[in-house]
């Protein structure tokens, strides 16, 4: 199990607290989290506490507070410089995960919206998201050896839920092939606990564990036939891909490529006729000029959205 150490030492908090926005590149990573000679400086969950007046944009925060090595970096990236007034306390002090993310996204779509952030400042942000993608390489190992070998295990228990299960599987149906999905994540889970091969898909920095984790190490599951007129509307695959697909499963692999293609296709039609619906609706609509009133009663009230730290 690995275990987060509390960083004491005087020069360490002088230098962690007072990393600016600039300091942090791929060689300031490799630096921080690298692993060399199984050794590396300093964890991303190692507990610090930041003293006074170390963070902040305009004011400074006035009181220590304790956070990780990670998430202060984070902060002092994505939120301090252009985004510190869109937050509670202008700090994230959470995990980082791909729903942070898409909070974060969230809020910064209403503030665009509500002219509280600029569009070049939204620029910078997803460029500096992009920037970062590759340090998932730096602070997560990407395979560890349990990691590569554990579908062994949780093939067991495959074997055993499929058996179980044979009639409603022969008869292929989705809600049982769904269950017995989650009953092996959660197996899988609980089986590799704290093993850092995880990180990246618990993170959802690099795929995520109902997606790319299942089917590259469980199973493909329940897949849906792109065919509208098809006799059963889903086919289950209990194949994964680290064990290699069975033959006779290999069409519903290459069929479930198609359902993808398919469903954005039609999303992007019924998107073209709202569209022209929209402006067939408002062509003979005008903008007042910025301030001004058209007295009208017909409105929607709109309240700001903030995300807490």
């Amino acid at each position: 199990m690995r275990k987060a150490k509390v960083i004491t030492k005087k020069e360490d908090i002088e230098y962690i607290a007072n990393i600016k926005e600039e300091d942090i590149t791929t060689s300031f990573f490799m630096e921080m989290f690298g692993e060399f000679d199984g050794k590396c400086r300093f964890h991303t969950y190692d507990e610090i506490i930041i003293p006074p007046n170390s963070y902040g944009k305009d004011k400074k925060n006035k009181n220590s507070f304790t956070t990780t090595v990670g998430i202060y970096i984070f902060n002092k990236y994505f939120i301090e410089q252009d985004l510190f007034d869109l937050f509670e306390h202008g700090y994230l002090n959470e995990e980082i995960t791909s729903g942070t993310f898409g909070r974060i996204n969230k809020v910064l779509s209403y503030a665009l919206a509500e002219d509280r952030i600029t569009v070049d400042t939204l620029k910078r942000y997803l460029l500096k998201t992009q920037k970062t993608m590759p340090y998932i390489s730096i602070i997560a190992p990407n395979y560890s050896d349990k990691f590569l070998t554990s579908s062994k295990a949780i093939g067991k228990k495959k074997e055993e839920l499929l058996k179980k299960n044979k009639e409603s599987i022969e008869r292929e149906d989705e809600l049982v092939a769904t269950r017995i999905e989650k009953e092996l994540l959660d197996y899988a889970q609980d089986y590799r606990k704290d093993d850092p091969g995880m990180d990246m898909f618990n993170s959802g920095a690099r795929g995520t564990v109902t997606n790319n984790f299942k089917n590259m190490f469980v199973m493909k599951g329940a897949i849906k036939d792109p065919d509208p007129n098809a006799k059963h509307k889903y086919h289950i695959a209990t194949s994964n891909l680290i064990d290699g697909i069975k033959p006779e499963e290999y069409t519903l692999f290459s069929n479930s490529l198609a359902a993808g293609p398919y469903s954005r296709a039609k999303k992007t039609e019924v998107g073209g006729e709202l569209e022209r619906l929209f402006l067939y609706a408002y062509q003979d609509v005008m903008l007042d000029e910025p301030g001004s009133d058209c007295g009208t009663k017909r409105y929607i009230t709109v309240i700001s959205f903030y995300l807490s730290a």
